[in-house]
């Protein structure tokens, strides 16, 4: 239950009560002139308003005496004051936007730059889709509670001016409303305490919900490309329901707030009419004060009403602040030293003495390694996979930190240089070739942006790119799309390599940069290599054996451990554990037994009770309204029961709290007047009545409006998520993940802000404002047609305003989308950025989005700040304008002293809806904007379309045929493809072989229908591909990319993926099978070991044994391999053909591969040049014709 979850949490938010608050001020410290300037209008406007009832008192008592006076200075005065008020209400507004959307603004930089600053390990505890959150959502609610806090701090100082007013006027009544205010204040403390936990909960599932899709969005090939849509559909629903109940649960602790704060004004009230009204009789308080106190009153009815939704806004906030800064307080494990050494020049030697390190405590990487590599040598390091390898590499540039034993260049400890100067002296190309959305030209000379176009042309050359980008239309300025996705594994993996090559490091680091290139390719890249090594030292992180024939020296680990070292010839003399390294797959190997741990051995997932919402709203959700087409109508049409029942409990809401004025001027003018002490008592505790009844009809209106609000945001999360898993491959490899990422995130929080907190103020005050229209013709036509007389001046206000506004919100929405794709995308990127020395400058381009954004921003702000205020003015008009007149009607004997104290009140109450919409009007144009973005994604068409009737065999057989295919990624020639003629046959294995950008991957987009043919037709079991039901027949494919993609989460769950009725048997086994056996020995929680973020700690070769792990358990009718066993070392390759050759019995496999020393038995091999099929057959038959295929042969023979 709520109460057993959130135990601890209260407890902590006891200990840390005030934290939050001196976290904001902290924050608020560099715009302390906007900060004051905010605050002092906020002072001053407070005391031009408290003014006003002292002057309408002054003016009330003038005209209600026997012989009245003259009261035109007190009009005067009025009028005077609003202008006054409407002055310093500008000031107030713009000096409150500069200081949220510049704390905003910092703090998102803030976020960026610390992110720029952690280092790696501290990354790999981290979750992309929780720091998106943190930088979106959590930065946007500190800049609503900032926006408003001196809105807030001004209506503090009236509550505590207007009691000092009134203590003079009348102390007993001042009394009674400087008690209710300390019970507010005291309920809102109980209260808020109860609310803070829930809220928090409620982040962080909503933090959950934006894992989901950023995990989504990265991994949409391998989803779509084995059928995995539902499965990722259902973890969406599953994770949003479980923040629908955390929401709820929220709301009905702000219910029971929002309900009290309604209730005790209206207690006040009353007792201001039954005490007062005997004060009155008594001649001991006039009419005038009577007006006085319920004004004032009144004018705190709204702040008050404010308060709950404020208390929800701050509650959200403070979680919002403490995740922030409990990011920004996390200190990176790799510090500077304080008085660093600078790097010698000249030869540059590597020494590991007695290194050991580990990720974690429990599982040791590295175990006593000493290791000597001399200047000028190239040192190939060799091992299994989770060897160590790549964390001994990574710990010379000090990403990580040795536990014990020291790294030393040029005899100096590396800790004693400054980060800058030793990553300037090393450069590692990682073995993911991680690239920037912008073109083959920046992405190269990322490191080095002012480097000479003959530099760059060697570096080109040298990294054997020159060939495919002088291919390519725009050349070095092509865009290479996110993440490169525009070119190949191997077109990526040279740009990468040129960016290294290009700063021309002493110490250069490859961490088998080479694994997605063909041997032809290899070949030309370490000839260039050869060269560079000659007067540079080179570490190489190996799995071909081609690349051994650069070392000079081999070193082999062996879980952790150097196990050998020496020259190849030594090596393969003198030690077991490399001759098992370099053992080719046509080699048996026996399957990896190392037996893992019992099930009783290891911890189990850790369970959470569920957040539970009141047991009246414990109702599972209808999914009805997620299916079918989408529309904004069929969404409200879902929740309108919600809505009507909570439209009549606002109407009845509305109503009740207008009761007070009319039963105020029933006190006046029947038991003041008329002397009539009972019907002053009777009329008081009928508004108490009316209060309590009104305590009941808040509590239930918050609760049906929130809970249809929450089931209105769970639908449309699960609409447009499911849009997005329908939208094909072509859309997100031309669309930025940031900015798709911006339409579940920013403009889902656009509606989450209004509907959570806005919806049921706004229609309160709409309510409000009919009733109140009214209510003055049935009191009296001539001062209800000055009331309508002010509505024209309202109305082309409104229009101006909108006309200005949407512009600027429409520009600030674009912004924003720029913004968040950019911190995505360096996200991302931080690595490369980290290990180039580029932090400072991708920081600089960040904070320039940023303040563009903030800028677009406070273009609409400044609208807000005149219009607003400008109503606030025409409301103290419109007062001066009915007292006027209702003063002489009343001394006309027409209109009662009462009508008018009743008509006033109204008259204030009239325009408080305007200002109460105001609070929501910029969550308003945000939404109208995120409407448009939302509509606009929903109308993305996909060019993979299914027919009317999609057909669905069964079972797939496999065979496949392509007829003349051509096939261009932009319909227009060059073609990818270009007139492609292939039959496979079920069970077949078969083979594409040829240099990196021939067009292999696009045979597998092609096959996947990820994409359709420009022209041609591919068959599939004797139909034409078009014509088959894609979820069924992606349903029954293994696709297995390049870069292999795992889920946050356990081995277990990304082994199981998408699978029912697995054992942990069936798990155990297939990690086994394929080699995991000793990555399961090393840590106590098995096959429940936690991958991380973006499966950051496993290896490379790790975590395509995972991947290979579930393909065994899928079991699937066409396995696509997309040279999948590039990251993984020979012996771990063996293990994983051992465990193909299990699965292609009676399956059609397809391999697209560089290690050609796998495809002796295949089928059929296909060797593909420039998009067309050059030579077909079996491995003999190709080496008999002695052509391209043989050549490739005779270089890969080297492995």
């Amino acid at each position: 239950m709520l109460t057993i979850v959130l135990n601890e949490e209260c407890r902590v938010y006891k200990a840390n009560r005030y934290l939050w608050a001196k976290r904001v001020l902290r924050t608020i410290k560099p715009q302390q002139r906007d900060t004051n300037h905010a605050l002092a209008a906020a002072v001053l406007g407070t005391v031009a308003t408290v003014l006003i009832p002292v002057y309408e008192r002054s003016f009330i008592d003038s005209i209600s005496r026997p012989h009245p006076g003259r009261y035109t200075g007190d009009l005067l005065a009025l009028a005077v004051l609003a202008l006054a008020s409407f002055a310093f209400a500008y000031l107030r507004r713009i000096s409150a936007a500069r200081l949220s959307l510049g704390t905003q603004h910092r703090l998102r930089t803030k976020i960026f730059d610390h992110l720029q600053r952690l280092d790696f390990k501290t990354h790999d505890s981290l979750k992309s889709g929780q720091l998106v959150s943190q930088a979106n959502a959590d930065i946007s609610l500190i800049q609503g509670l900032l926006a408003f806090l001196p809105r807030l701090f001004g209506n503090l100082l009236f509550a505590l001016l207007s009691v000092a007013v009134m203590s003079v006027i009348y102390w007993p009544l001042a009394l009674v409303e400087a008690v209710s205010l300390a019970v507010i204040a005291t309920a809102s403390s109980v209260l808020r305490s109860s609310i803070v936990p829930a809220s928090e909960v409620a982040q962080e599932q909503k933090g959950r919900v934006n894992e989901i899709v950023e995990e989504t969005v990265r991994g949409i090939g391998v989803i779509k490309g084995s059928g995995f849509e539902e499965v990722q559909m259902n973890k969406l629903k599953s994770a949003a329901h479980t923040l629908y109940n955390a929401r709820v649960a929220t709301i009905w602790r702000q219910a029971k707030l929002a309900s009290l704060l309604q209730l005790l004004p209206v207690l006040t009230q009353a007792v201001v009419i039954g005490l007062g009204g005997y004060a009155a009789i008594e001649g001991k308080l006039s009419i005038g004060s009577f007006l006085l106190f319920s004004t004032y009153i009144t004018f705190l009815d709204t702040p008050i009403r404010q308060l709950s939704s404020l208390v929800a806004v701050a509650q959200q906030a403070q979680a919002a602040i403490d995740r922030v800064f409990s990011l920004l307080e996390i200190e990176p494990e790799i510090r500077e030293p304080e008085h660093p050494v600078t790097i010698p020049e000249g030869p540059l030697d590597v020494i590991f003495q007695d290194v050991e390190f580990s990720y974690n405590k429990d599982a040791p990487v590295l175990r006593r390694v000493t290791v000597t590599i001399r200047s000028g040598e190239t040192v190939a390091v060799v091992g299994a996979s989770g060897s160590g390898k790549t964390s001994l590499a990574l710990l010379i540039p000090r990403f990580y930190d040795v536990q014990s034993g020291q790294i030393s260049i040029a005899g100096i400890d590396i800790r004693l240089f400054s980060l800058k100067d030793l990553r300037s002296k090393v450069a590692v190309v990682f073995e993911d070739s991680f690239l920037f959305s912008t073109s083959i030209r920046e992405n190269i000379t990322f490191g080095v942006p002012d480097i000479s176009e003959d530099d760059l042309i060697w570096a080109v050359k040298a990294a054997k790119a020159d060939g495919f980008i002088s291919q390519l239309p725009g050349g070095l300025d092509t865009v290479v799309g996110e993440r490169g996705v525009k070119l190949s594994g191997g077109q990526r993996q040279r740009v990468a390599l040129a960016r290294a090559l290009l700063k021309r490091p002493p110490i250069l680091i490859l961490d088998d940069a080479t694994s997605s290139v063909d041997p032809q390719t290899e070949a030309d890249i370490h000839e260039a290599l050869t060269n560079y090594a000659q007067q540079h030292t080179l570490i190489l992180i190996a799995h071909r054996r081609s690349t051994l024939t650069l070392a000079d020296r081999i070193i082999v680990l062996d879980e952790g451990r150097v196990a050998a070292e020496g020259t190849y010839e030594e090596l393969w003399e003198t030690s077991r554990e490399f001759r098992s390294l370099i053992a080719t797959s046509n080699d048996r190997f026996v399957a990896d037994n190392t037996a893992t741990p019992t099930l009783s051995d290891r911890i189990q997932p850790k369970e959470h009770d569920d957040v539970v919402p009141p047991r009246l709203f414990q109702r599972r959700i209808d999914q009805t309204p997620t299916q079918g087409r989408f529309s904004f109508k069929k969404l409200f049409k879902s929740v309108r029961l919600g809505i009507a029942v909570g439209s009549l409990l606002v109407a009845l809401d509305a109503a009740l709290s207008l009761a007070g004025p009319l039963l105020l001027r029933r006190g006046i003018d029947s038991g003041i007047t008329q002397r009539d002490l009972h019907l002053v008592i009777g009329t008081a505790l009928l508004l108490a009545g009316v209060g309590v009844l009104d305590l009941f009809v808040v509590a239930m209106e918050q609760m049906v409006t929130g809970v249809a609000a929450e089931r209105f945001l769970y639908y449309l999360k699960a609409h447009i998520f499911k849009k997005l898993l329908s939208l094909d491959m072509g859309y997100y490899e031309s669309e930025m993940s940031g900015r798709i990422m911006t339409r579940m995130i920013s403009d889902v929080d656009a509606f989450s802000s209004l509907v959570q907190i806005g919806l049921a103020s706004s229609l309160v005050a709409l309510f409000t404002f009919a009733l109140i229209v009214i209510v003055m013709v049935a009191l009296s036509i001539s001062l209800s047609e000055l009331l309508i007389l002010a509505l024209p001046f309202a109305l082309i206000a409104s229009l101006v305003f909108r006309r200005y506004s949407v512009r600027a919100y429409r520009s600030a929405r674009e912004k924003i989308a720029i913004v968040n794709a950019n911190f995505q995308e360096q996200l991302s990127g931080v690595r490369v950025s980290r290990s180039l020395g580029q932090s400072e400058r991708v920081s600089k381009g960040f904070a320039e989005s940023s303040t563009i954004y903030k800028e677009a921003r406070m273009q609409a702000q400044r609208a807000v700040a005149i219009y607003f205020p400008f109503l606030g003015f025409l409301s103290d008009l419109t007062t001066v304008a009915v007292l006027g007149e209702g003063g002489s009607l009343v001394l006309a004997h027409k209109v009662a002293i009462g009508t008018l104290v009743a008509a006033s009140l109204y008259v204030t109450a009239f325009f408080s809806p305007i200002q109460e919409l105001s609070q929501n009007f910029d969550e308003y144009q945000q939404v109208v904007v995120a409407t448009a973005q939302i509509r606009k994604l929903m109308n993305e068409t996909s060019t993979v379309k299914e027919i009317a009737n999609p057909i669905a065999h069964g079972e797939l057989r496999g065979d496949i045929e392509f007829v003349d295919v051509r096939f261009s990624y932009d319909n227009s020639p060059p073609y990818s493809l270009d007139g492609v003629n292939l039959t496979i046959k079920s069970g077949q294995r078969v083979a594409f072989v040829g240099e990196t950008g021939a067009g292999k991957s696009t045979i597998a987009k092609l096959i996947e229908r990820f994409y359709d043919t420009t022209s041609g037709q591919i068959y599939i079991d004797g139909t034409p591909l078009g014509d088959l039901d894609l979820k069924w027949y992606r349903s029954q494919i293994a696709y297995l990319p390049q870069e292999p993609f795992l889920f946050s989460g356990t081995i277990a769950d990304n082994v199981t993926f998408g699978l029912k009725d697995t054992t942990l048997d069936d798990v155990e086994t297939a990690c086994r099978e394929v080699g995991l056996g000793r990555l399961l020995s090393s840590h106590k929680e098995g096959v429940f070991y936690e991958v991380g973020d973006k499966a950051s700690k496993l290896s490379a070769g790790e975590r395509q044994l995972v991947v290979f792990a579930r393909l065994l358990l899928r079991n699937p009718r066409l396995v696509i391999l997309d040279e999948v066993s590039s990251a993984l070392d020979l012996t771990s390759e063996a293990q994983v053909q051992s465990a193909l050759d299990k699965v292609a019995e009676r399956r059609t496999v397809l391999i697209i591969a560089h290690r050609l020393s796998s495809l002796k038995n295949a089928d059929q091999i296909f060797v593909i040049d420039s998009g067309s099929i050059v030579e077909q057959g079996t491995h003999d038959e190709l080496i008999e014709m002695n052509g391209y295929y043989n050549s490739l042969w005779t270089l890969s023979r080297q492995e």
